[in-house]
């Protein structure tokens, strides 16, 4: 129904990433059976709204759908907000 990632490994990657001075510009995951949007459980989930959401759609299996998005939120708790596409270059 959507992705997880363990805590203690997602803080080990948030404490590496410090480490080494880089920063998060985007997270990814795909849908395997919608567009390469982010559906209304992504939306509700978007913690961090400063980063790209790359969606890869897996839809039709022979051509995968990769699109890139933004999500808005008044405060990164709401459960709605808008999506806007970010063009991949």
């Amino acid at each position: 129904v959507h992705y997880y990632m363990d805590p203690l490994d997602q803080l080990k990657a948030y404490d590496e990433l410090d480490e080494l001075d880089l920063d998060v510009v985007g997270y990814y995951h795909s849908h395997t059976h919608t567009e390469a949007r982010p559906s209304p459980t992504d939306v509700r989930l978007a913690r961090d709204l400063s980063v790209v959401w790359v969606l890869v759609s897996l839809e039709d299996a022979s051509q995968p759908a990769v699109r890139a998005w933004r999500i808005s939120k008044g405060d990164p708790m709401d459960e709605i907000g808008e999506v806007t596409e970010v063009p991949l270059a």
